[in-house]
């Protein structure tokens, strides 16, 4: 299964870091990213921003999976 997250990191006037991490339904452009928050560094609102999406794979085996699996292997044993 394929998700994908949205990390923020502002870096506040005084100089500490605060952080977003969400699941978002596809990754947005930079440009899209940028727009607020550039506009709030040119406000005087915050000093510094980063952002970056990333897709993250979660391997994981079904439990309904296994157990059609262990059927199969009854049935041809």
């Amino acid at each position: 299964m394929m998700k994908f997250f949205l990390l923020i990191i502002i870096m506040d006037l005084d100089m500490s870091m605060r952080h977003t991490l969400m699941e978002v339904p596809a990754c947005p452009t930079h440009e899209s990213i940028a727009e607020d928050f550039n506009a709030q560094q040119k406000s005087g609102e915050i000093l510094s921003w980063s952002g970056m999406c990333m897709p993250l794979e979660f391997k994981f085996e079904l439990e309904e999976k296994k157990e059609k699996e262990i059927k199969k292997e009854e049935i041809n044993a």
